[in-house]
C-alpha cells in the first residue's frame, strides 16, 4: 500500500484546501498521473500519484482544509481485474461512465482504456465553474492539451445547440465543428458576429495571493509613511565602480541599509504567529526582493548582513534570473524576516504596499526623479526618490516607524557605502 501524502511545498505554507477529485474509489492509476487538485495561499498544485494501481481509499473531499503531512489518499499496488470488478460493484473493468473510449495498440490488438486529459489546474477549474464535463473536449494545444479556448467553443456549441430541437440536436452537432462559416457582403463571418468572447486568460498562479493579501490588509492594523531620500550618492557610487569595470546594481546596497536599519529596530525584522499569538524576533536577516513585478519576480536573499556589497550584486542578479525561470529552491522562495520592493522602473511616486500575512513591515522604493532642492543655501539638482513604509501597529508605533526610515535614509544619503560592508 502507497500513502498519497500532502507534502511540504515550501514557501511557508501549512495547509491547503482540497479544490477537486480527479479519481474514484477503485480506480487504476498509472504513476504520475493527476490524483488531486489543492489550492495553498500561493499556489494551485496537482497531487500526482507515486505508483501505479488502484485507489484503495479516499480520506479528504472537496473544500476539505488539510495540513501539510495528511494523508489524502492510499493506492493498492497489487491490481488485478479482479479486484477492480470488486470496487465496480462487479461491472469488471469498465469506466465507460466516466470517460469515452479511447484505443491503444496493444500486440496488435484495440484494447479500450481511459482517455488521458492533458489540462493544466487552471483549465480544470474553468471547467468546473462552467459546468463542462473536460473529458468530452478535444484539446488543440500541444500534444492534445486541452485550452482556454477549447472551453470556450464548447461552450458556445452547446449554447448553439440548446435553440435546437432536441430530437435534432444529435445529428447537427456532428457536423458543428466542420462546418464552414460564410462570408457576408461586409467582409466578416459569422462567426465573428456570434463569437461574444475573445479570449478568456486564466488568473496566474501568483495573482492568486491577492485575496490573501487583502484578508491580511483587512486584519493588520496597517499604517504606512511616506519619505523623500536623496539617492544622488548612490548614482555616484555606482559610475565610480563602472569605471573600474564593475556594473552595480543599486539593489545591493539598498539591501545593506536595510539591515543596518533593522539592526536597530528588531521589531520589524520579525514574522508573526497569530496561533500563538507572538511576533518571533529574527536574529538571521533573510530579505525578500521583489523587482520585476511585471513579470512577479520575488525572491529571498539569505543571511544579508554577512555578505558584501559586491557578493549581494551578483546573488541578486543570479536569483532574478532563476526566478523569471521558475528555478528557485525552497530556501530561495522561503518565509523573508523583511520586504524590500523596487518600483523604480514603473514609475510612480508612491503606493501603499501590502504587508504579507506573516511579515510585520513592508518597504518600497519609487522612481527617482531629478528635483531642484536647497542645499547649502544654493539650489541643486539632486535624485530624489520617495520610499513607502508599511508596518503593523501592534508591533511599533509610529515614532519607531519613522526612526526607521531615518536609519536607512541617513545610510543611503550619507554616500560612504564602503561602511556597508561588514553591517
Amino acid at each position: 500500500m502507497v500513502d498519497v501524502i500532502f507534502h511540504d511545498l515550501g514557501e511557508g505554507i501549512t495547509e491547503g484546501e482540497v479544490i477537486h477529485l480527479f479519481v474514484r474509489l477503485g480506480e487504476q492509476v498509472s504513476e504520475g498521473e493527476a490524483l488531486v487538485e489543492v489550492k495553498t495561499d500561493k499556489m494551485v498544485v496537482e497531487i500526482s500519484s507515486p505508483a501505479t494501481g488502484t485507489i484503495d481509499s479516499i480520506h479528504v473531499k472537496a473544500k476539505d482544509i488539510i495540513p501539510i503531512g495528511t494523508v489524502m489518499l492510499s493506492i493498492n499496488r497489487n491490481f488485478t481485474q479482479q479486484t477492480r470488478a470488486e470496487h465496480n460493484g462487479g461491472e469488471g473493468a469498465s469506466r465507460d461512465d466516466r470517460f469515452h473510449d479511447s484505443f491503444v495498440s496493444m500486440n496488435g490488438r484495440g484494447v479500450k482504456g481511459p482517455k488521458r486529459i492533458i489540462a493544466t489546474p487552471s483549465i480544470r477549474k474553468m471547467a468546473r465553474e462552467n459546468d463542462v464535463n473536460i473529458e468530452r473536449i478535444e484539446g488543440t494545444g500541444l500534444r492534445g492539451r486541452i485550452t482556454a479556448r477549447d472551453i470556450i467553443h464548447f461552450l458556445e456549441r452547446s449554447k448553439r445547440l440548446d435553440d435546437v430541437p432536441k430530437d435534432l440536436a444529435h445529428n447537427i452537432q456532428p457536423h458543428l465543428s466542420k462546418e464552414k462559416t460564410n462570408v457576408n457582403d461586409d467582409g466578416k463571418t459569422a462567426s465573428q458576429f456570434q463569437q461574444k468572447v475573445d479570449e478568456a486568460i486564466p488568473l496566474k498562479r501568483s495573482r492568486q495571493r491577492t485575496e490573501q493579501l487583502m484578508k491580511a490588509y483587512r486584519t493588520i492594523p496597517q499604517e504606512t509613511l511616506f519619505h523623500e531620500i536623496d539617492v544622488t550618492n548612490v548614482l555616484v557610487y555606482e559610475q565610480r565602480l563602472k569605471q573600474t569595470g564593475v556594473t552595480l546594481s543599486r539593489n545591493a546596497i539598498f539591501l545593506k541599509a536595510v539591515v543596518k536599519a533593522l539592526r536597530h529596530y528588531r521589531m520589524f525584522n520579525a514574522r508573526r504567529n497569530e496561533n500563538d499569538g507572538c511576533v518571533e524576533q529574527q536574529s538571521s536577516y533573510h530579505i525578500g526582493l521583489a523587482v520585476d513585478f511585471l513579470h512577479s519576480t520575488s525572491f529571498v536573499i539569505q543571511h544579508v548582513d554577512t555578505k558584501t556589497i559586491l557578493e549581494l550584486d551578483q546573488e541578486v542578479k543570479q536569483l532574478k534570473k532563476k526566478a523569471q525561470a521558475n528555478k528557485l529552491k525552497a530556501p530561495e522562495r522561503s518565509l523573508a524576516t523583511f520586504t524590500l520592493m523596487n518600483h523604480e522602473s514603473f514609475g510612480g511616486r508612491g503606493v501603499t504596499p501590502l504587508i504579507a500575512n506573516f511579515g510585520t513591515a513592508i518597504l518600497t522604493l519609487h522612481q527617482m526623479i531629478k528635483t531642484p532642492i536647497v542645499l547649502n543655501d544654493e539650489v541643486v539638482s539632486r535624485s530624489i526618490m520617495t520610499i513607502s513604509f508599511s508596518f503593523d501597529h501592534r508591533v511599533a508605533n509610529r515614532m519607531e516607524a519613522v526612526a526607521f526610515i531615518n536609519t536607512f535614509k541617513e545610510m543611503i544619503e550619507k554616500g560612504d557605502f564602503l561602511l556597508l560592508r561588514n553591517v
